[in-house]
């Protein structure tokens, strides 16, 4: 039997997440993921491609406000933002907005990660008053995503990390944990790779359903030890010798797990160890 095996929340994008006993499912996806972002003073979105250091940066969701720490040093930041100037951004090509944070939420993020292209870095919380529509072709129109990276979700499967680490040890490496992958939903239960041919997980417990949509390409941030911010060349090298794919529109990547939309239950409470149900694709 399938089961949800982990739920995780990323609050600031492409820093530390949190592990999550029930997470409020959306239609941008868990509650408060991804609704900050780190920026270049000129809006350019940055993660952990171009400064791995972001991973080592923890996030605390507390009942006012979301908390970042990084080397004994901390800054609350406002759940709910809805103040600050408005910044013009976009993630891989597709527009959005944010609230810039001020003055301290800038100088302190450049202080704990250090400048990029030799520039200061801003933290902007994204704007639900100008919704960032996902890619059309795979989704419906009207299905929006905060500042993650294409879709709201993001499903992977312990199995599938297992076939993947047998890999490494064959090949005289270290394994690697699932947060290499920073996945929203883990299942456990499946087959290796079975998500692939999944098109719907359901989850009668909660009364809620996501919509696998597209396989996710993957990239140098599966490198980065998410403990410390070290940068290396596994696990991607050697997935890069057995998972090369195609997409439904033919772009070709490196994929591991699958990125997916709300089909039902906005609102809904999901548990950690709650059954799942599969409907394959036809």
């Amino acid at each position: 039997m399938a089961v949800i095996a982990a739920l995780n929340v990323y609050p600031l994008k492409a820093a530390g997440g949190i592990d999550l006993a029930q997470a409020e499912l959306l239609p941008t996806g868990i509650r408060f993921d991804r609704m900050f972002m780190v920026v270049t003073e000129a809006g350019a979105f940055v993660t952990q491609r171009e400064l791995p250091a972001l991973a080592v940066v923890r996030t605390k969701i507390l009942p006012d406000g979301l908390c970042l720490e990084h080397d004994g040093s901390q800054l609350k930041l406002p759940l709910d933002a809805r103040a600050g100037k408005i910044v013009e951004t976009a993630v891989h090509g597709a527009s959005c907005q944010g609230f810039d944070q001020g003055e301290e939420a800038a100088a302190w993020i450049t202080n704990a990660v250090g400048k990029y292209g030799g520039a200061s870095l801003r933290l902007l919380a994204f704007d639900h008053t100008a919704p960032r529509r996902v890619d059309p072709f795979f989704a419906p129109e009207e299905t929006h995503a905060g500042f993650a990276d294409s879709f709201p979700y993001l499903v992977t499967s312990t199995a599938s990390l297992a076939q993947l680490n047998q890999m490494l040890v064959m090949g005289g490496e270290e394994t690697v944990p699932m947060n290499r992958f920073r996945p929203n939903i883990v299942i456990d239960g499946l087959d290796p790779f079975e998500e692939d041919d999944i098109s719907i997980l359901r989850f009668p417990e909660s009364n809620a359903a996501v919509r696998l949509v597209k396989p996710c390409a993957r990239c140098v941030v599966t490198t980065v030890d998410q403990e410390t911010g070290a940068r290396g060349k596994e696990p991607l090298k050697s997935l890069g010798r057995f998972r090369v794919g195609t997409d439904r529109r033919g772009e070709r990547g490196i994929m591991f797990g699958q990125k997916a939309i709300l089909e039902q239950g906005s609102g809904a409470l999901l548990s950690n160890g709650e059954s799942v149900v599969v409907e394959l694709k036809k």
